[in-house]
Formats: C-alpha cells, sequence, structure tokens
C-alpha cells in the first residue's frame, strides 16, 4: 500500500467512526463539467486532455449548495485554465473518500480551490472532537497528493458573526457556523489562504432575500471573479499593482483644506482619554460597562454638522470606533454599540445624513486595534497585554465585515481614517489586502497610510518604498513642507483627544496659525473636538470654532483650494498659492519689512486681503515686502502677490529664518 493509500485509508476509516450513519444519496445526478462528475452512487471519470503544458491546471471541489459557482468559476476561467470540477456534497464519507483519490489522481494539478463539504452536516452527525482532525485530515491529503499544487481554502458560510450565528440568516444551522470557524482556524495553522466569501459580500445585501443571504447569479459572478484572480496568480508571484487613489476624489479632498475630527464615546462619561484610559485610569470591566448608561439625550446630528460648517471646516471624521472597540453606528457584528444603549440611535448615520444636508463630506475614523474583541491578541491598557487565545485571521474578517456596513449603511464615504496599525498583529501584508478590499467596495474612498505599517511615528511621514495608501498623518504637530504627497496633519482644540473637563484650549492665535501652517506646508487640517456626555460640543469650542470660521469667511481665498509655497514655511511666514497667485501669510513682523527669496516669475501686482496696500520692491537677489501698520493684521497679514505665470510653476524655496514679531 502506498502512502497516499495509507493516508486516504486513514481518513476514510476516521470519517466511518465519525458519523452515526452513512449520509443521504443525492437523489440524481450532480454535473458540474465535461470531465468530472458524480452521481452519489458510482464515478465516471473523462480526464482532461492537455494540449499546452503552460496552461494551469485548476482543480474546483465545492458541496452541492454551490454548484451555481462551480459553474461560474469553470465559465470564467475558460480558456485560460484546465478546469477539473467535482461537486461533493459528503466530502467526508467513505464512499466519496475513495472517489476523492480518483479525482487527485486526474491530476497532477497546479491549483486546489475547495470548500470543506463537513461543514454542513446537521447535528449529531459528526462526533464531538473529530471535526478539526477530520478538517486537517482533509488537507493533509491534498498535499500528500499534490505537494506542488498551490491551496486555497472557500469559506462560504460566516466566520464573521459573532456569538449571533442566525442573525443575518435565519434558517443556518449554528453548527454549520461553529464548523466553519473552526476549520477557518485549521487553515490558518497549515497556513491555507481563506477566500472569505462571506466577508466578500457581506456589503451586498441587496443580493439577499429580506435578510437572508441568497446565493444567486450576481453573488455567483461576483465569487467567480475573487476565484479566478486568486487560482490565476503565480504561486509567489506579486499581486496586482494596488489601484491608486481617485485622481478628482482626491482633488476635491485637498481642495477642502480644512476638516472637523470628533472622538466621542461612553468615555465621556468620566471625562478621560478614548481608549487608552481603559484598563489604566479606569478599570476595564467598569470601561466596558459605560455604555449601559451613556444617553447623549442632547445630540443633534444636524447642529453637529453646522458647528463644523460655520467653523469654514468642508469635511468631518468620526471616531465610528475607537481602540476601545466601541461602535457609533447599527452593527450587525457585535452588540457592543450605540444601538445597546439607553440612547439606541445610530449616530454615525445621522451625522452622515446630516453634512450632507450641510454640504459637507462625511468621513469615518476606525481603529485597526481593538482591545475589548476576543479575537485580537493584545488588550488594555494601551495593547501591552497579551491575549492567551485569539485568532487574527477571524478578527481580520470580523473588521472587514464592519467596514462593509459603513460604507453601505453611511456611505459613501470621503475618507475611512485609519488608527492603531502600528501594533505587531498587523501587517502589511493584511494592510494592502484591506485596501484592495475597500477600493474595490467604493473606488473613490480615499485612505490614510495608517491602514499599513509604513508611517514614521507622530511626525506622520511614511517611509519610502512602503505601502502607505494615498495620504499621510502628521499628530499633533504641523507636518513638514511636502507637495510631492498629499497630507493631513491631526490635532486636537484643546489637549485631550476626548472631553475632558477644564481641558486647556487653545487661543484664536493657535488654530488659526496651525491652520494656516498647514495650508502653507500644502497640507489639509483635521481639527478635533470631543463632545460631552450629554451628546452636546462643549460651548467655548464651538465659540473657539465660530471664530476661526469668522477669518475664513474674510481669508478663505488664501486657504481654500490652494496649494502651498511657493515660499516653504519659516516661523514668521508662510505661503500659498492658486491660480496666478501667491498668498504671502506673514505671521511676525521682522520689522519694516520682510524680505523673502528671489523667484521665477515677475510680480505684476499686490494688495492686502481684506483691504489695505502693499509695497513690493523685487529685484535679481529677492523681493521686499512692507504693509503699513494700520493695515497689518494680528494674527496674519496676507499680502497677495498677482505673477506673470500660473504659481504652480515657480519651484518652492526656503526662507531664513528671521525673529519677528507682531504689530
Amino acid at each position: 500500500m502506498t502512502i497516499r493509500h495509507a493516508i486516504l485509508a486513514a481518513v476514510a476509516a476516521a470519517a466511518t467512526s465519525a458519523f452515526a450513519a452513512d449520509p443521504p444519496k443525492p437523489a440524481g445526478p450532480v454535473e458540474t463539467d465535461a470531465r468530472l462528475h458524480a452521481d452519489g452512487k458510482g464515478w465516471r471519470l473523462d480526464k482532461a486532455r492537455v494540449d499546452d503544458p503552460k496552461r494551469p491546471r485548476v482543480l474546483l471541489i465545492g458541496d452541492s449548495i454551490l454548484n451555481g459557482y462551480l459553474k461560474s468559476v469553470t465559465r470564467a476561467l475558460e480558456g485560460r485554465a484546465y478546469v477539473d470540477a467535482w461537486v461533493n456534497p459528503y466530502c467526508q464519507s467513505e464512499h466519496l473518500n475513495k472517489l476523492l483519490a480518483e479525482v487527485l489522481a486526474n491530476g497532477p494539478y497546479d491549483v486546489v480551490h475547495f470548500n470543506m463539504g463537513l461543514h454542513g452536516w446537521p447535528e449529531g452527525r459528526i462526533k464531538p472532537g473529530t471535526f478539526e482532525p477530520l478538517t486537517k485530515a482533509y488537507v493533509e491529503v491534498l498535499r500528500a497528493k499534490l505537494p506542488e499544487a498551490r491551496l486555497i481554502w472557500a469559506s462560504s458560510t460566516p466566520v464573521t458573526v459573532k456569538d449571533r450565528p442566525t442573525e443575518l440568516d435565519p434558517e443556518i444551522n449554528p453548527v454549520i457556523v461553529e464548523h466553519n470557524r473552526m476549520a477557518a482556524k485549521v487553515m490558518a495553522e497549515m497556513k491555507v489562504p481563506v477566500n472569505d466569501f462571506y466577508a466578500l459580500l457581506a456589503d451586498k445585501l441587496s443580493l439577499a432575500r429580506g435578510d437572508r443571504f441568497h446565493w444567486n447569479g450576481p453573488a455567483y459572478e461576483i465569487l467567480a471573479k475573487a476565484v479566478v484572480e486568486s487560482v490565476m496568480r503565480e504561486p509567489g508571484a506579486a499581486a496586482d499593482p494596488l489601484p491608486p487613489p481617485d485622481a478628482a476624489a482626491m482633488e476635491r479632498w485637498r481642495a477642502m483644506r480644512f476638516g472637523l475630527f470628533i472622538h466621542w464615546g461612553p468615555v465621556s462619561l468620566k471625562g478621560t482619554e478614548i481608549g487608552w484610559s481603559r484598563g489604566a485610569q479606569v478599570p476595564a470591566d467598569e470601561y466596558d460597562a459605560l455604555y449601559k448608561q451613556f444617553n447623549p439625550a442632547k445630540f443633534d446630528a444636524r447642529e453637529w454638522a453646522r458647528i463644523a460648517r460655520d467653523a469654514g471646516m468642508k469635511y468631518v471624521v468620526l471616531t465610528t470606533k475607537h481602540h476601545d472597540g466601541f461602535c457609533l453606528w447599527a452593527t450587525k457584528q457585535t452588540d457592543y454599540s450605540i444601538m445597546n444603549t439607553p440612547f439606541a440611535r445610530d449616530v454615525t448615520k445621522e451625522l452622515a445624513e446630516a453634512c450632507r444636508a450641510e454640504g459637507l463630506m462625511f468621513c469615518a475614523y476606525h481603529s485597526i486595534c481593538d482591545w475589548r474583541h476576543p479575537d485580537y491578541p493584545l488588550g488594555s491598557p494601551g495593547g501591552k497585554t497579551a491575549k492567551p487565545v485569539h485568532d487574527m485571521d477571524r478578527y481580520t474578517a470580523y473588521l472587514k465585515a464592519q467596514l462593509a456596513e459603513l460604507l453601505r449603511d453611511c456611505g459613501p464615504l470621503g475618507v475611512l481614517w485609519f488608527d492603531g496599525e502600528w501594533e505587531k498583529p498587523w501587517t502589511t501584508a493584511r494592510g494592502e489586502d484591506l485596501y484592495r478590499y475597500l477600493r474595490g467596495l467604493q473606488p473613490s474612498l480615499l485612505i490614510n497610510n495608517r491602514i499599513s505599517k509604513a508611517r514614521a511615528g507622530m511626525a506622520g511621514t511614511s517611509r519610502a518604498g512602503e505601502f502607505a495608501a494615498d495620504f499621510d498623518t502628521p499628530e499633533q504637530r504641523v507636518g513638514a513642507y511636502q507637495d510631492t504627497r498629499p497630507w493631513e496633519t491631526c490635532m486636537t482644540i484643546c489637549e485631550q483627544w476626548a472631553w475632558k473637563p477644564d481641558d486647556r484650549m487653545k487661543s484664536p492665535a493657535e488654530c488659526l496659525h496651525a491652520l494656516i501652517r498647514t495650508a502653507g506646508g500644502d497640507g489639509n487640517l483635521l481639527f478635533n473636538v470631543g463632545p460631552m456626555p450629554t451628546g452636546e460640543v462643549e460651548p467655548r469650542q464651538v465659540a473657539r470654532l465660530r471664530e476661526m470660521g469668522a477669518w475664513l469667511a474674510d481669508n478663505g481665498e488664501s486657504i481654500y483650494g490652494t496649494r502651498g509655497g511657493p515660499f516653504k514655511p519659516a516661523p514668521h511666514v508662510v505661503s500659498t498659492r492658486k491660480g496666478n497667485r501667491i498668498y504671502v501669510h506673514i505671521l511676525a513682523w521682522p520689522g519694516e519689512a520682510l524680505a523673502l527669496p528671489a523667484i521665477p516669475a515677475k510680480i505684476t501686482g499686490s494688495r492686502v486681503l481684506g483691504g489695505g496696500e502693499a509695497g513690493v520692491k523685487q529685484t535679481d537677489a529677492g523681493i521686499e515686502l512692507s504693509v503699513p501698520a494700520a493695515a497689518r493684521r494680528a494674527i496674519d497679514t496676507v499680502v497677495v502677490l498677482e505673477l506673470d505665470r500660473p504659481a504652480m510653476e515657480v519651484p518652492a524655496v526656503g526662507i531664513p529664518a528671521t525673529k519677528g514679531t507682531t504689530p
């Protein structure tokens, strides 16, 4: 007896002892293509003629429910590969394990894409403790017979629904769901890649009957595309190039320049930092129970949107889920959400609708790490504790399913703003996979560099040569001048991200200088408030934001739709540009006049934005600007220079640092 036959015999023997009785046989033939088909009683095998040895050979193995999916894949691969397909509704029976030996003997195959049919058995048909060994043995059979083949497992029932296995499909047997999770665990341990069809289609409820997911023609076509992309890739070959950001979407977002960041959740009841105080200032059990008291009765989404609009902001980013795992929308993936608080309203959806009504772009912050979720490997405080039992693959599926919900129920989103990527469980490969997944759901979506691992600390820039998505993210500091790659500074109006009583708030000059310096460096400013537990934004913060809005009402042309430069930011002056104009923002005067470097363009006119004359002397050595004291502004004097050519044609140039004073 060969090793192969010994393994198959062992699996068959194990399968025989695992079942209470032989399975029922299909009523009639189940045919997949002209080469391989079974009727449950006999087996007829017609070997494929392989005329082109360079064309890959693919074996598709699935259960009877997925017959349509297998046919769709076979059609999609026609002409690109030699395809054998086997519908095996009861793949662990003794009878069909013998047939499996014949199927594998029809190889060799380059790729085997299989669905674990054993998970379809009803409760009581598999003896406790036998499922995982049988699943592992099944993979071992495939590898023993086809050692050179690439194996890919097709997950076709929910591995992403936690604790509520019948929520999306009340007809799903909980045993099926649990077996699928166990199979996912085996595949992860044996390093078998997964095509998680449930996560892939989580956003496609248009393909559902009511709340029950329905495997129909359109669904099969989506699955077929995913299978073809995975099986046709050469082993070890690089994935297809990552899709670039949508150019029009990027241009619109950069032109906005100013957005509102909102950090909020049940932690506002304590006045401590969101996520980070869990297990530190607030015991984890107490922190996790705060949602039971969270009832922000004065929350008004339209008022929040108006606050942003009155501040001159053009977009809003809400923390839909921070590192603590609490969700501000009606997610079906966990009970730890706003819908299970006394408030019980979908804050995210309400704010998304309010923002659009006020002409604002709505965006979502979403933490990659989740210190409360049982499958995420690290826990509080601050990700410093390791959980003895975890499952990062299952957690990633949970993450994808939640993001699909947000895009479907609250989208389209302008930006998905990730965080928490620095922790070890997250990898560049996971980041690239998530980026492809999200861009497939919404091609116009913009995604920050924290989806991957390239961010260089709080400076926020991305290391060269590493995957960094669409834009960089300096934190609590204005980013350095960078006009070759988009970036956005995120900064708090006070000191803490979440609401803190009597937190020190930035002065009007600090707030506006942050915005002006960011625009001068060619970046956006995402300015944060932390609403109170009542649902209101603190009145003093609202007043400060409206002061910024009043300044922008007079000076917005020097911020919106501009690019940074051509004079690189200096402590006393920055510049922005648009069309044939340069806007020189003088934050502190070094004396009676301001000296600027020479530029290869002729200045044809000048004025003070908001009223007033500006004197200009231009020579080959440089430029000198002067403004009468009466026309100078306390926070920022903006001098507009008209050029004889587009300002973006002028190369960026540095300004020598000069100690200056305000008027």
